[in-house]
């Protein structure tokens, strides 16, 4: 066993939480070590976009440039943006949304917004192209990546995280840590560890990802999407775009009590994926897939001691509108004793704590694309919170407590 280093800040998960998390570390000149039991990266898209304010943290360390110039390779034809729905792809219709999109680079959001005053736009990149810039930025500027490095085990005490960790090769080593991050996700090893229990929404959709490679430039015919609806006879689902030529995603609704992943092997994926094409004959290449679905999941802490969650350790909930990555809170009128406080922009927190009539120390998460829907200097009226609010409060689970600890945030 090799002997104990020291360091500020223990990351524990190398996808995009983990990397930045690194590098706003790094910008606060604070050093960090991060691992990674994975060596490979899953060629699966996931996440295909970052909303405004991401982006003007990515800005913030240097990256708008770098990412920027991922992005413009991402799409081979057309543009990101505006779905479709039909039996098929062939048979699918375009969705009017009032001119509402996020294709012109600013978010039109759910109530319109276009005129996000920052700097920054959002930016069509998905995560398995993103991931790779934040890992090069990180290692040039010095950070301390191991991926092939898995935390075996933690102890936590008053002033600090003392961790073991294990190499490829089965080499043992001890970390001391002042603090943990948790970007392990959704399943968290380290959440539950810690006895960390939460709120849950239970899921109402079960999809099989089928990642392939179908090339649709002729089918389309100059059309694009972002995401088209399928329902047709036997098969039900949701075709995602990537790079709006031949690379696509087809999320194929299954039922759990009847199937698995293991019922989907690759030849039933193709025709899966013909169906919701529309044509028989096509050429299809299964490059990966996975099962998930729409469940919620709120941590009831996002801090535990020197340890702290961090992205789907901390929230897991459905996928729509990319917020994965990117959530923040209104904070209630007291109770900042976590040592984690991140500023509402526009949105006083007194106001906020008001007009919901939140308990002192409440909060309530807020989606990021309502971060910035006036200028800095008007804050956000009472009637505007109310409109927003109701995406999260008028739906079927809106008895669900959907508030926390003010202060216990990690973006």
């Amino acid at each position: 066993m090799k002997s104990e280093e020291r360091v500020p800040v223990l990351i524990v998960g190398g996808g995009l939480v983990g990397l930045s998390t690194a590098l706003f570390l790094e910008y606060q000149d604070i050093p960090y070590v991060l691992v990674e039991r994975r060596v490979t990266r899953s060629v699966l898209p996931r996440a295909r976009g970052m909303h405004t304010r991401a982006a003007e943290m990515f800005r913030q360390v240097g990256l708008q440039g770098r990412i920027q110039e991922v992005a413009a390779t991402v799409l081979k034809s057309g543009h990101f943006g505006g779905a479709s729905r039909g039996r098929s792809v062939c048979e699918a219709a375009a969705l009017d949304f009032g001119g509402r999109s996020a294709a012109a680079g600013k978010p039109g959001g759910p109530m319109g917004f276009t005129n996000d005053p920052s700097p920054a736009n959002f930016v069509f990149v998905p995560q398995v192209l993103l991931e790779p810039v934040l890992e090069e930025a990180a290692r040039e500027r010095g950070g301390e990546l191991r991926f092939g490095n898995e935390l075996v085990q933690f102890a936590s005490d008053d002033d600090g995280v003392t961790a073991t960790l294990r190499d490829q090769d089965g080499m043992v080593s001890t970390l001391r840590a002042d603090y943990l991050v948790a970007a392990d996700g959704a399943g968290s090893p380290i959440r539950q560890a810690l006895g960390i229990t939460g709120w849950e929404v239970a899921p109402t959709r079960y999809y099989i990802n089928v990642f392939a490679r179908v090339d649709l430039t002729e089918l389309l015919g100059g059309r694009s999407f972002s995401q088209c609806d399928i329902a047709g006879d036997g098969v039900r689902g949701v075709v995602l775009c990537k790079n709006n030529t031949d690379e696509w995603s087809f999320h194929i609704e299954y039922d759990p009590a009847r199937e698995t992943l293991a019922d989907y092997p690759p030849e039933r994926c193709v025709a899966v994926v013909r169906a919701m094409v529309g044509d028989p004959d096509i050429a299809v290449e299964v490059l990966a897939q996975s099962a998930w679905d729409t469940g919620s999941f709120v941590a009831d802490e996002y801090r535990r001691g020197r340890a702290f969650l961090a992205g789907d350790a901390a929230h897991r909930h459905m996928p729509w509108g990319g917020f994965g990555g990117k959530w923040r809170a209104a904070a209630g009128k007291a109770g900042r004793d976590t040592g984690v406080e991140i500023a509402v922009h526009a949105l006083p927190a007194t106001d906020c704590a008001d007009h919901l009539h939140l308990p002192d120390g409440g909060a309530l998460l807020l989606r990021p694309d309502m971060h910035v829907a006036a200028r800095s200097d008007e804050g956000l009226t009472p009637a505007w919170l109310d409109e927003s609010l109701r995406l999260l409060t008028d739906s079927a689970n809106a008895a669900a407590p959907q508030r926390f600890a003010a202060g216990s945030i990690l973006d």
